[in-house]
């Protein structure tokens, strides 16, 4: 377990670093980036599960947040990019599943935590909360996505939230990619 945790660490580090690189510091080299994302992540890492959970807890504002920048997509949108649903065949939506696999990854931490829970049903009851909660927020994700987005667009842009919320226009808030990047850091 020790091996793949770390394994889906880095995968993960690397993955935000890369994004961080993209979409915020273009000229910085990725290396050093996650460096500082490890740093970080090192120092959060190393208290006890329960200051960490406590954490996770108060930051739970930023999932509001979150659902609320994608809201503001809603105002140039197309239902019918959605449809024809079932074009696909099941083993395309298959093979496509994979690039989704990473996201859905860190549910195994959950075996390293259960011996700090002593009631079963309130074990169950997290593990379900946080497994609905997360196949909620994406299906919402995708579906924003591809009633935002063109076919096209969709097909060819990596990070289509960070695309909308980089064509978001305010007078308050400059460039909303940015401050999504910086509070999902916490994340």
């Amino acid at each position: 377990f020790f091996i793949y945790l770390f394994y889906v660490d880095i995968v993960i580090s690397l993955r935000f670093s890369d994004i961080i690189t993209i979409w915020i510091f273009p000229k910085s080299p990725s290396w050093i980036i996650l460096i500082l994302f490890l740093l970080t992540a090192y120092v959060v890492a190393k208290e006890d599960i329960q200051t960490i959970a406590r954490t996770y807890v108060l930051c739970t504002f930023i999932f509001l947040i979150f659902i609320l920048f994608l809201l503001s997509a809603y105002n140039d949108i197309h239902i019918g990019r959605i449809f024809p649903i079932g074009q696909n065949p099941i083993k395309k939506i298959g093979s496509g599943a994979y690039s989704s696999f990473l996201e859905m990854l860190g549910f195994e931490v959950f075996l390293f935590i259960t011996p700090s829970f002593q009631d079963t049903k309130k074990k169950l009851f997290t593990l379900s909360f946080a497994n609905f909660f997360t196949t909620v927020l994406y299906t919402f994700i995708v579906f924003t996505s591809y009633i935002r987005l063109s076919n096209k667009e969709n097909s060819y842009i990596i990070d289509p939230i960070l695309y909308i919320f980089k064509t978001y226009h305010s007078k308050m808030i400059e460039s909303l990619d940015t401050l999504f990047l910086s509070l999902w850091t916490i994340v």
